[in-house]
């Protein structure tokens, strides 16, 4: 049974509203007591999160350490998909009582994450930006970033309980800041020039907007302000009274760059002494290791690779966290002296997801720690014994429910490259092999939620009867073998080692080659496309994004069909090209014979058109979704439980001939049953 219908999310309008206080926010003991059962979509679409829920290592820690080290201070958020809103709140960990957490405020809306594409100040992507709680360093007070209105603001709380309140105020958002030494400071950064550069379209609107490189006509016909147009002002403000005064040089220079990410310096800047990565000798993900302290410059030789993540021991020595084994599955930690001639020392290694760790007292440190089927909680790390010790899980009735089988695969391309995946198999009793499989893509570090972009619950598909492959997107070619990657040559890299991966799958015996189902987003979605062509063995597809077609190049900003152009893209109008014939679902419909389930962000759906219709057109089993006011990654809870349960049906329905009896779903089995009618009789209809 579906256990929660997805027309809660379907009798939903306009966007999440600001969420009220939930008084079941912080996990209570009962949770452990509930009878074991299987995972259904609403437990995974209801988890409570810490920070952003993906695998990415280069963002800043979630987790505020006390300056005394004895606390943590972190967000709390849960989705409730009933009322399509978020509850969070401000938590207070005890070290010495982390079975008692304190909630010292509720309230706001999610901030999301921005994401500038191409040079456009796009709306804020559907990913939970991270939030820092900031202590102050007398340790009375943290200050945190909420949100209630526009824009997001600097609010403070205390530890005796007191009511929080919001210290900046205005249109500006924050997007960061930092204590002052003395506590009695805060030095802010404001985005500003946004409201303007919007009014100054508006009034241009009443001319008409030229259709310029400001015009990204996927997602919008008015034009987006560009990220140049968008100015950072600095302030230092009164921490009691929220008076403001302009920050100087050396204020500024308290907000360091963001730690780790794409391009930049990792920076730890912790006892006087600044720690970043540089590019090693060799190309793509190699870096190494650099201490500067003052005028000194201390390099490591050995700590050399894929590096994660990095903090200060309280001993002085510098902990890192590398990228390592087969496939590049694996996290080990480090300890290096942080002296020209120091060795390193291998603390610990594991294939679990390590992230966000800050230093605690005792050669110690708080992590989030994820494993594949367990959701992110929080542990501490001895440096000393190379051991973790879980702190705190904001989901303890999760292990209540009954848990799949996991099989970690590894296999090899036609390049050589190695990659891994998951198979996660139906909980015991559940369903007899040979099972249905569904493919979920396209990364598989961490706990096993619901993909990329998190619309293909793994947990539910096991417990309704099917294996997943959890498929893990090799390293780009163009990082693995410099100077062999085009377009086409990525593609075929891919799919060669999705091939292999079900190739690998179907060795063991007990999947049915017949039923396989493949689901993606984004990257996930264009592999989708090639295997649909160049695969063909897939009875049911789902895709959250589409489609790489020659229409959707007219729908781009100017400057990337550029940047596509110089990639090796065919321009656009080149509908003929070769690479069209190779890689467009629209061009190939004929030949494409697998129903098709598209759920679409609205400001993404128009560059599905030209195959959805084409499919259509085509008599071919296709529908499409269009979820309103959503971006590339989807943000509201009860559109996050439409898609979790509509892919179950789907795949329900074309893998394994099971139409669930809800009343509400009978409009939907009479067009999938009319769909498999067509196709199975073409000449009938």
């Amino acid at each position: 049974m579906i256990a929660t219908p997805y027309a809660i999310a379907l009798a939903m309008a306009g966007p999440a509203p600001a969420m009220a206080p939930c008084g079941d926010l912080l996990p209570t003991k009962d949770e452990t007591r509930a009878a074991a059962r299987d995972v259904e979509a609403a437990d995974l679409a209801r988890l409570r999160d810490i920070g952003q829920p993906t695998d990415r290592t280069d963002l800043e820690s979630p987790l505020g350490v006390s300056p005394d080290g004895r606390r943590i201070a972190l967000v709390l958020r849960r989705a409730e998909p009933a009322s399509n809103s978020y509850c969070q709140g401000l938590v207070l960990l005890e070290h010495d009582a982390p079975d008692r957490p304190r909630l010292l405020d509720t309230g706001g809306d999610v901030i999301a994450e921005r994401y500038p594409l191409f040079g456009h100040a796009l709306p804020e992507s559907g990913v939970p930006a991270v939030i820092v709680p900031r202590w102050s360093p007398d340790g009375t007070r943290i200050a945190w970033l909420k949100r209630t209105g526009r824009a997001a603001q600097i609010w403070i709380a205390t530890l005796d309980g007191g009511d929080s309140r919001p210290l900046s105020q205005g249109d500006e958002p924050v997007q960061d800041f930092r204590w002052s030494a003395d506590s009695r400071s805060i030095i802010v950064s404001t985005r500003s020039g946004e409201a303007e550069a919007e009014a100054l379209i508006s009034r241009e609107g009443l001319a008409g907007h030229l259709v310029d490189d400001r015009v990204r006509p996927l997602a919008a016909s008015r034009p987006f302000p560009r990220e140049a147009d968008i100015r950072t002002n600095y302030h230092r403000m009164n921490a009691r009274t929220g008076e403001t005064q302009p920050a100087s040089p050396q204020d500024q220079a308290l907000l360091a760059p963001p730690r780790p990410g794409a391009g930049r310096d990792m920076v730890d800047t912790i006892s006087g002494a600044i720690a970043s990565t540089h590019p090693a000798a060799g190309i793509g993900l190699e870096r190494s290791l650099r201490v500067r302290r003052g005028a000194e410059t201390l390099d490591c030789t050995a700590c050399t690779g894929e590096i994660a993540d990095l903090w200060w021991s309280d001993d002085g020595s510098l902990i890192f966290v590398r990228r390592e084994g087969r496939a590049r599955e694996a996290l080990t930690l480090y300890r290096w002296e942080a002296r020209s001639d120091g060795p390193i020392e291998r603390l610990a290694t594991t294939q679990d997801l390590i992230l966000g760790c800050r230093p605690l007292p005792g050669r110690r440190a708080a992590c989030l720690r994820e494993a594949t089927l367990e959701p992110r909680h929080i542990t501490i790390f001895d440096e000393r014994t190379g051991s973790f010790t879980p702190l705190w899980d904001p989901n303890p009735g999760f292990a209540q429910l009954a848990r799949p089988r996991v099989e970690r695969l590894f296999w090899t391309n036609d390049q050589g490259i190695e990659t891994f995946g998951d198979l996660v198999l139906p909980p015991p009793g559940t369903a007899k092999p040979p099972y249905p499989l569904v493919i979920v893509q396209y990364g598989s570090r961490g706990f096993l939620r619901g993909g990329t972009g998190d619309e293909y619950p793994v947990r539910a598909l096991a417990a309704h009867g099917h294996a997943v492959l959890s498929f893990q997107r090799p390293l780009h070619l163009a990082i693995a073998k410099p100077g062999q990657s085009d377009p086409l040559a990525e593609r075929r890299h891919v799919q060669s080692a999705l091939e292999a991966g079900i190739a690998r799958v179907l060795a063991r015996g007990d999947i049915d080659p017949t039923r396989i189902g493949i689901t993606g987003l984004s990257d996930g979605a264009t592999t989708v496309q090639w295997a649909l062509l160049h695969g063909g063995r897939f009875a049911a597809v789902a895709m959250s994004t589409c489609c790489l077609d020659p229409g959707l190049l007219p729908l781009l900003s100017e400057t990337q069909l550029t940047a596509y152009a110089k990639s090796g893209f065919p321009r656009s109008g080149e509908t003929a090209a070769p690479f069209w014939a190779d890689s467009s679902l629209a061009i190939n419909a004929d030949r494409i014979d697998t129903p098709i389930l598209m759920q679409l962000a609205d400001d993404e759906y128009l560059g599905a058109l030209e195959s959805y219709r084409a499919l259509q057109a085509a008599g071919k089993p296709v529908e499409m979704v269009v979820f309103p006011d959503e971006r590339h990654f989807k943000r509201q809870p009860a559109h996050r439980l439409a898609i979790y349960e509509r892919n179950l049906a789907w795949f329900d329905f074309w893998l394994k001939d099971r139409e669930d009896s809800f009343p509400l779903l009978v409009s939907h089995y009479a067009r999938w049953r009319a769909m498999r009618a067509r196709r199975d009789h073409p000449l009938s209809h």
